[in-house]
């Protein structure tokens, strides 16, 4: 359980980093598009995965050789929707911000486990039912500071939050 843990906080760095690093080759003096960014991540990001597929598999390097030419077609395949993938990430982000991407991904990746357990007939534990809620209000917070910067210009969040809500439902009121 904790080497899972573990993996999971490094990877979760790990991608955060990426997303920084896209962003500042995105904007500030560089301001490199999508594209570019991609080739300039590429081999960085090649580097950062093949030594642990070296570690680990280097004892199967010849099966693999072995199975190289059969299964080379879906891996062709596979390298260009990453890319493709790549490209689309790398445009979201420089349209969103790395914080509004990883928003997207919050609720992408809660969408995909509810859908998931819907479909497959799967049920959630009560821990992962707060964890989602606990990230989709975040993920609302944050919207609604975005949205409504003015409500915040004295540095509080509470009182922003409330005057927020007194603008939504004073609005509410309005309408009915």
């Amino acid at each position: 359980m904790l080497v899972g843990f573990v993996l999971q906080v490094v990877s979760s760095v790990a991608d955060a980093s990426k997303i920084v690093m896209q962003s500042i080759l995105m904007s500030g003096t560089c301001k490199l598009d999508a594209p570019t960014t991609v080739l300039f991540m590429a081999p960085a990001c090649l580097f950062a995965m093949a030594i642990p597929f070296l570690v680990l598999e280097a004892p199967r390097c010849s099966e693999i050789m072995t199975q190289l030419p059969l299964f080379l077609p879906m891996i062709l395949f596979s390298c260009i929707l990453a890319f493709s993938l790549n490209i689309v990430v790398g445009q979201t982000i420089k349209q969103l911000s790395p914080v509004g991407y990883q928003m997207v991904c919050i609720v992408k990746n809660i969408s995909i486990i509810v859908s998931s357990s819907l479909f497959l007939g799967e049920s959630l534990s009560a821990q992962q039912v707060v964890g989602m809620t606990v990230a989709l209000s975040g993920v609302t917070l944050y919207s609604s500071y975005k949205r409504n910067l003015d409500c915040f210009d004295d540095g509080h969040l509470l009182q922003g939050f409330l005057r927020v809500a007194k603008r939504l439902f004073g609005v509410a009121q309005k309408a009915s």
